[in-house]
């Protein structure tokens, strides 16, 4: 198969991605700064679509449960992805971007490392939180803690969020 037109680079925002459709397969698109790169569009974990997750660092985390790769290599970074994504050949051509399904793409930099506090998963207990009126539970990540903060009396609707870090 030959070089394929699949999307402009003003499609695609700086440190973003894009879910694009070639041929039947998802694929996503990814802009760092002037660089454009392209990997399966589906997480190899839980089949999510990468396009829906969040690109930092040259990473694209999995929207469902974390997972993260390197978008330049595909390289699965951290549980639970262990398998790598596919990598797909691009270039630019003006504004124009062009993907050959066939060809992999060539990686020669270092790989990052995953994104801070996530290296490995975390185990966390339950906690029954009795202020909260109901002795409601939850469970909680690393990653949860990060985006909505850990304030042992913070709320999300109606109950208490509290996690304890287990040793388990």
């Amino acid at each position: 198969m030959a070089w394929q037109r699949i999307a402009s680079l003003s499609e695609i925002a700086v440190d973003a991605v894009l879910g694009v459709d070639v041929d039947g397969s998802r694929v996503a698109l990814y802009r760092l700064a002037n660089e454009v790169f392209a990997t399966a569009g589906i997480c190899t974990h839980a089949m999510a679509l990468l396009s829906d997750g969040f690109v930092e660092d040259g990473k694209i985390e999995c929207p469902l449960h974390q997972g993260q790769f390197d978008i330049r290599s595909g390289k699965a970074l951290c549980a639970p992805a262990t398998e790598d994504l596919r990598t797909y050949a691009v270039k630019l051509d003006g504004d124009e971007i062009l993907i050959d399904m066939e060809q992999q793409a060539e990686f020669t930099q270092a790989i990052p490392k995953p994104m801070p506090d996530r290296q490995a998963p975390q185990v966390f207990r339950a906690v029954r939180v009795p202020e909260c009126g109901r002795g409601h539970e939850t469970l909680r990540s690393r990653c949860f803690l990060e985006r909505f903060g850990d304030d042992p009396g913070e709320r999300l609707g109606d109950m208490a969020l509290v996690a304890e870090q287990s040793m388990i």
